[in-house]
């Protein structure tokens, strides 16, 4: 992902969501979590396997609750 620009700030937030906070949902977090600024471009790259089964888990959750996603969407523009 990169994007020019922008301050670094919301990349952090997001990083530490997925770092911590998200196993409160989902029952796991990325384990390693690496961010490179590199000519006005942020790129990050996380762990895999850990990514992978989050993103199972809510792919999971769209399929069986068609709600789910809408409701989360709302979420993120409540408390962003």
């Amino acid at each position: 992902m990169g994007r020019s620009n922008m301050y670094i700030y919301p990349f952090y937030i997001a990083d530490i969501v997925a770092a911590k906070d998200i196993e409160n949902i989902a029952g796991d977090k990325v384990k390693e979590i690496l961010m490179v600024n590199e000519k006005g471009f942020t790129k990050l790259y996380y762990e895999i396997d850990s990514a992978n089964k989050i993103g199972k888990f809510f792919l999971e959750k769209i399929i069986k609750d068609k709600t789910f996603y809408k409701k989360a969407i709302s979420k993120i523009y409540k408390y962003s």
